[in-house]
């Protein structure tokens, strides 16, 4: 039954669309052997999430992925909804006040920050990234965000900000 629910997530999430791509990063005097990550970019990506993260595997370069990053993937419409469903599930109360006063950068803002992280964790996407990444024996071990503003655009509510994922090895009992 686990198995299923996690296909039957990944049909309907942004991982399983194209717009991902992965880079591998040269070794430098911070990070020897270099790192892996794969990326959000519908610009420049024409994976799937399974396929960037294959191919990564292929190369040999699994085992060096620290980060899946989110930047582009912030300002998808379903990504928001699934951000906004968390949200309101976890902290609704600081929620409601963000969107009362969008655009003035108020205490709730800085509520929701404590609170983005646990929210993104939750989405149905990054529950699908992580049963990809599982078959490879790695996991999302949290999110990290800078700079969160929340907007009206169009008389919609909308997040920004910069996000990655951590990704590491899973710890085998």
């Amino acid at each position: 039954m686990r198995t299923f629910l996690a296909a039957f997530l990944a049909c309907f999430t942004q991982a399983a669309f194209a717009g991902w791509t992965n880079e591998v990063l040269a070794a430098d005097d911070r990070f020897a052997p270099g790192r892996a990550n794969i990326l959000y970019d519908p610009h420049r990506g024409a994976l799937t999430f399974k396929d960037a993260l294959t191919e990564l595997v292929k190369k040999g370069h699994g085992k060096r992925i620290e980060t899946i990053t989110l930047h582009w993937l912030v300002d998808d419409s379903a990504f928001q909804e699934e951000v906004f469903t968390s949200l309101e599930r976890i902290a609704p109360r600081a929620l409601a006040e963000a969107k009362r006063t969008a655009g003035e950068t108020p205490k709730w803002i800085t509520a929701l920050r404590k609170v983005l992280n646990e929210a993104v964790m939750a989405t149905p996407t990054v529950k699908s990234i992580n049963s990809e990444l599982a078959a490879v024996g790695l996991h999302v071990s949290g999110a990290e965000h800078e700079k969160l503003t929340l907007s009206v655009e169009n008389g919609q509510h909308r997040l920004k900000c910069f996000l990655w994922l951590a990704v590491t090895p899973t710890k085998r009992p």
